[in-house]
């Protein structure tokens, strides 16, 4: 063996053992995480190219077109919708992953997961909880949360009844945000997720956890962690002010794609346990605000009774009806096409349902009952006769009472007239009727006896003559001598006394 044969060996040994290195390497995949399945419109997705080396550049291919944009290791889809469907692929460092297909469905998902206790924004390591709420049950659900490592689990406790919720407290959050979810035991159905954030700021802005559907309102609101005492508050866009003033609520009624964006507030605020200094100051971290299409809908006709249709939906589909009462909570009424009529009065609504996916629930129709309406048509006529007669009753009580005073007056006025012919006739009428009934009272009739305890009035000369020869002798005996008497004597009985000074009178004569 020559030495020129040597390193051509050696070459070829190398190449070989290269390739056969090259063959362990584990290949480039494309994978989703959360690993939803399926995915809806509105979820939110990141694609991650798999054992790619990190801080190689990325080459990202949709439907096999380079997306110029993305030279990342990860790619996120804030809002994914039906757009988004496709098949997706990666290269890096000269290695290419195999296709991943993606639909995204333009449906809902069949269970709801939503916030119980807690805001979408919390402080970091605080507690909060959710609700899962499927009308076809819970049996063999578990959740799920991802916070930028691996997916978690949270293992149930208890299984609810049919048609109520599960209530769950979520693990505490140490990360800046984290997507909760849930699914059944085969993995292909799930409920609608939710992304809670955190923030270390005491003050915050409360953003919806979800994308908010075009043509829905929403409501943003500024927060002062542990105190409601907030006196001015900023609202930002994107940078610029939006509102200014003391209310701590930024309301967007009619939400448009043009109101998609950063949102953050700067609040002012005092503590309740402040007694003295300034109030604080805070700006909030900001918080985006995804806008969505509407999904697919389900409608509702009640021209010849109550019916559900959906015309994107094929013919592979069933129908639920929904009813809502004075609880203001849908509940499953029935299934089928059409629905044979209003059973009670309240707001109805329907869509069309399959095993992993199902429509928004279409227009409303508010109904009231037959005989609900000639219930409430006989109420409202008692209602009126009622108040009708009391109306009578009260104007020919008024009437009578008018024509009463009417003669009375008039009579009486005729009376007086014929006897004084003057006006206050009445009044000197009534002042002669009391002097007739005095003096039947002062004297008794002639000729009749009189008996013990009859009341005998004092003639009016009699009582006169009585005072002036009481009063006469006092004065005759000069004046003082019956004063003197009267005051030497002042403990007697008045008879004695009146003796006294008659006794004196005639002395002096």
């Amino acid at each position: 063996m020559t030495g020129g044969q040597m390193p051509l060996l050696l070459r070829l040994l190398l190449l070989a053992g290269f390739m056969i290195l090259a063959k362990c390497q584990p290949a480039l995949e494309v994978t989703v995480i959360p690993k939803f399945t399926p995915i809806f419109s509105g979820d939110s997705i990141n694609l991650k190219c798999s054992n790619s080396a990190a801080g190689s550049p990325v080459t990202w291919y949709f439907n096999n077109a380079v997306v110029s944009e993305q030279k990342k290791q990860t790619w996120s889809i804030a809002v994914a919708t039906p757009e988004n469907s496709g098949s997706y692929r990666c290269e890096s460092d000269g290695k290419t992953s195999e296709v991943l297909p993606i639909s995204v469905l333009d449906y809902v998902p069949p269970a709801s997961l939503s916030i119980y206790t807690g805001q979408p924004v919390m402080p970091r390591g605080d507690a909060f909880s959710l609700a899962l709420q499927n009308e076809d049950g819970l049996d063999g659900w578990n959740c799920w949360f991802y916070e930028g490592g691996p997916v978690r689990k949270i293992v149930f406790i208890n299984d609810p009844p049919l048609n109520e919720d599960q209530i769950f407290q979520a693990p505490t959050l140490n990360h800046s945000e984290a997507t909760y979810w849930c699914s059944d035991k085969t993995g292909q159905r799930r409920s609608s997720p939710v992304t809670i954030r955190t923030s270390e700021k005491q003050v915050l802005l409360e953003m919806a956890p979800v994308p908010v559907m075009a043509g829905d309102s929403v409501t943003v609101r500024c927060l002062a962690w542990g105190t409601s005492q907030i006196e001015h508050v900023v609202f930002y866009k994107d940078g610029q002010m939006i509102q200014e003033g003391k209310s701590n609520v930024y309301e967007i009624h009619s939400v448009k794609d043009s109101n998609a964006g950063q949102y953050m507030c700067k609040a002012r605020y005092t503590h309740k346990s402040t007694t003295r200094g300034p109030p604080r100051q805070e700006t909030s971290d900001p918080q985006q605000l995804f806008v969505r299409a509407p999904p697919q809908r389900a409608v509702l006709s009640a021209a010849n009774g109550m019916s559900c249709s959906c015309s994107v939906c094929g013919s592979n589909v069933s129908y639920h009806w929904y009813f809502k009462g004075n609880d203001d909570r849908w509940a499953v009424k029935g299934e089928g096409q059409h629905y044979d009529g209003p059973s009670a009065a309240g707001s109805y609504a329907c869509r069309a349902v399959w095993p992993n996916k199902r429509t928004l629930l279409s227009n409303v129709h508010s109904s009231t009952p037959p005989g609900n309406n000639m219930m409430v048509t006989i109420i409202i006529i008692l209602i009126v006769v009622g108040a009708a007669l009391c109306v009578v009753v009260v104007c020919l009580r008024r009437v009578r009472r008018s024509h009463a005073e009417a003669i009375y007056q008039d009579v009486a006025l005729k009376d007086v007239q014929s006897q004084d012919g003057a006006d206050g006739g009445y009044e000197e009428l009534q002042k002669k009727e009391r002097e007739k009934e005095y003096d039947q009272l002062k004297s008794a009739p002639s000729g009749s006896e009189k008996k013990d305890g009859d009341y005998q009035a004092l003639q009016k000369e009699e009582v006169k003559d009585a005072v002036y020869h009481t009063l006469g002798a006092v004065e005759e005996t000069g004046g003082e001598g019956g004063y003197t008497a009267l005051k030497t004597k002042e403990r007697e009985k008045e008879y004695e006394t009146l003796g006294g000074a008659t006794g004196a009178t005639e002395t002096a004569s």
